[in-house]
This record gives C-alpha cells, structure tokens and sequence, in this order.
C-alpha cells in the first residue's frame, strides 16, 4: 500500500511523492519505489531519476514511469532556476556544464533543455567587440488602435511617436533576424567612488550585434489610458507579470499580449540568445503621476504605504525579470525652459518619490531628448546628484565619454522614424507599418 509525503525542496514544498508502507508486501514495484524515494527523501533528485532509468523495461510500470517524471520535473525545474542565476552573471561556461548533465536525463526529449544548452555553449564563447552599439527606443504600445486613432485631436500624436502592439512584435523579430542581442547598457561604463567614468572592453557572443532598448513614459498617464494603451502592471498567479485594463462597465481584462513588457518576456522564452546575460532593457520612468501606475507621488495619502509596497513589488519583479530604470526627469519639461533651480527642484523631488519605488540608478534619459550642455549649472547638478549615463535622441548610434560622465543617443522607433526610413539600416518599414494606422495623404 502507498502513502504519499510532502517535503521541503529548492526553498520550496515538492509535490507529494509516494511512499512505501512497510507493513504491505507490493512486490518489486513497492521496493523499487521505495528506493526511489529514500534517495529522493535524502536530497538526491537526481540520483532518484537514474535509479528509475536503471529499470529493466519491464519493471518500469506506470507508477513508476510517473515517480520519474514527477522526480525529474522537479530536477529539471531546479536545474533551469540555477542556470538562469548564472546567466545573469554571465557564467555561460557554469550554466551550459549544469545543463550539459541536466540533458543526460532528458535525452531528446526537453526541446527547451537543449535550446538553452546550445545557446549557453554559443554564449561561452566572446570576443572583443568593436562597432557600433545601438540604443533604440519606444514608448508604451498602442493596445487598442481603435481608441489611439480615432480620429480625435490626439490621432497624429500617437500616429508619430507610438508602434502598435503587431509592430512591436515584427520589429523584435527583425532584430534577432539581425543577429542583435540585447545587452546591459552598464556593460558599457564604469564609474569610481570619485565620479570618474571610463570605458568597458565590451565582449560579446561571436557574431551578436549589442542592442539597448528603452522604454519611455512607462508610467500610465491618464491620457493614454483614455486613448489605447494599457492601465497598468500585475503579477499573476504564476508569478508573472501581466497587463491589465479596466472597462468602463468595471470589468478588469489581463493580458500578456499587449505590451512591451510580457511580450519581449515570451519572444526570449522561446528565443533565449536575444539577451545577453538574462538583461531585458531600460524603462524610463517620470514621477509626475507616481510610478509604474501607482500614485506613489501623493506622499501624505493615507494609504501611501499600501501604495509603495505595491509599486515596489512590480518594480522588484521587473529587476528580477532583467530591467533596469533611469529618470526620465518628474515632469517632463523641456530642459531648456526651465531654470536651474527648477531643474534642481525636479531632480531633487524625482529621487525622494521615485527611488524608494525604483531605487538609485545612476542613467538619466531627458525628456524630448534635449540635451544640456556641460558647462551649464543644470547638468552639474544632476552629476553632482550622482547621473553618470545620458541619453538623448539622434538619428545614429552615437556614444562618447567625457570624464565625469558619458553620453549616449537613441534612435526612435515610432511612426515618424518607420515612415521616413530613417532606421531602414536595421528594420524594413514595409513589413512592419500596421495598416490600422491612418491613411495620410
């Protein structure tokens, strides 16, 4: 007779798994479940499997068959936690010897073990790499095309300066067509305790092109909720991150189909060499109506602590997911029409609101892309408040480093820059505009 028993594994409970009562006489079956399960109780998941693999064909029953499998899932599910911990620091070498035994159980069968194989065998071998490094951006996805053009005084708006959800999609896809592969925009840089900024060696992949990707405005805005764009950020039941947009008649639809977010995470699920080191890229956050949707800017609200745990917990799940974030600035104001003290009080309210969401980051991404000069006392006080990476806008990929800091410009991906051809170096437009966008004559 079989009784079955809950234990302790990886930091969480394991599946009940059958044990023997040894007051019963099952047979082989019973034994070899038994030692099966002594050495799965002893810690040795794997040392269960090969056990069961040991069997004779004949004395592997389907209760056996499924012990295996139960053992194995759960072997393999560890496996997999442990490898990804390692791509994130770039052990490809560490991470492609634990798969390499993880592939000795599973043979030809686990398509998704020997994917990540090939490709931390790929990975585990860089080279110096020279080029040009591009920064491409976008702005929240346009989800429901039929609110962002509806003919309203907004339509050219988010006609010029948004993609749509299938042409996000079809741009990704021409990008890893392309060899590029997303990296960590802080591979780039390195700043001391005295704020000098010096230049990496950047290795990568034989053959991979580095991408940076960022995404601006993440936040929400009221008007784009009101004109095609998702509402906001949760966390499923599978401890995932989702979409989710309220209806007016109060129903609440989730989604991991509408926005940049869950989407890049489901293309590098089944395409894991589009990022290098488990990175996914920047979001660019402002603080004008709070963060990541959350209304963390009304600091004296009541509930502002239920409100900061919330916020916090998408933001950590983002972290751990690859991403990264910078300021955006709190208002999104033009540099050049503010004053310094202006400027300083923006810096200043963005760090108390958004770092306890966000934490330090030391990347600074102006607002319209408008640069500051150096000299300027605007741009001093954000080094002196600790920004060492900037980003603007420019039409090519363009870094340079300067001491104190570095300087990076960013290419728009948006309706202006797909239809003017200015990227047709990377992305084919033809393949790519959405014919749901408005005719223009």
């Amino acid at each position: 007779m079989l009784i079955f028993a809950r234990r302790e594994v990886h930091g969480s409970v394991a599946a009940a798994v059958p044990q023997v009562d040894d007051t019963q006489d099952d047979g082989n079956e019973a034994a070899n479940i038994s030692k099966a399960t002594q050495l799965y109780n002893s810690g040795d998941v794997k040392g269960a499997v090969l056990y069961l693999d040991s069997l004779e064909d004949g004395k592997q029953s389907a209760v056996l068959k499924s012990l295996r499998e139960k053992f194995y899932n759960e072997y393999r599910d560890g496996t997999v936690k442990k490898t990804r911990e390692l791509i994130k620091n770039y052990d490809y070498k560490g991470a492609a010897a634990l798969l390499t035994d993880l592939s000795s159980l599973s043979g030809e069968n686990d398509a998704e073990v020997l994917k990540l194989l090939k490709m931390c065998e790929d990975f585990s071998v860089t080279e110096v790499y020279t080029g040009a490094v591009e920064h491409i951006f976008f702005h929240p996805l346009i989800a429901y095309p039929e609110l962002a053009f509806d003919g309203d005084g907004m339509q050219r708006g988010f006609d010029e300066y948004f993609v749509t959800v299938p042409e996000f999609k079809e741009i990704i896809n021409e990008l890893y067509a392309e060899n590029f592969v997303l990296i960590d925009i802080r591979l780039l840089y390195s700043a001391d305790e005295n704020g000098k900024v010096t230049k990496n060696e950047l290795l990568l992949p034989k053959g991979k092109r580095p991408l940076v990707l960022s995404i601006d405005d993440l936040n929400f805005y009221r008007y784009m909720k009101k004109n095609g764009m998702v509402h906001g950020f949760a966390i499923n039941g599978e401890g995932e991150i989702v979409t989710y947009t309220d209806s007016t008649d109060g129903t609440r639809t989730y989604s991991d189909d509408n926005e940049i977010v869950p989407i890049l995470e489901k293309f590098i699920e089944q395409h894991p060499d589009f990022s290098y080191g488990g990175r996914r890229g920047i979001i660019a956050s402002t603080g004008y109506e709070g963060t990541l949707g959350f209304r963390t800017d009304e600091m004296d609200a009541p509930d502002y602590p239920e409100r900061l745990q919330k916020a916090k917990q998408i933001a950590d799940k983002l972290k751990d997911m690859g991403w990264i974030f910078a300021c955006h600035s709190y208002g999104h104001n033009s540099p050049s029409k503010r004053s310094v003290e202006q400027m300083r009080r923006d810096c200043d309210k963005w760090i108390k609101e958004a770092t306890p969401v966000l934490g330090k980051t030391d990347i600074y991404i102006y607002p319209f892309g408008e640069l500051i000069k150096d000299n300027d006392p605007k741009f001093l006080y954000l080094v002196e408040k600790g920004y060492r990476m900037f980003c603007g806008v420019q039409k090519s990929p363009y870094i340079r480093f300067h001491g104190s800091y570095v300087l990076m410009q960013r290419r728009n991906i948006d309706g202006i820059s797909l239809k003017d051809g200015r990227v047709k170096d990377i992305l084919d437009p033809s393949k790519i505009l959405d014919p749901l966008r408005p005719k223009t004559d």
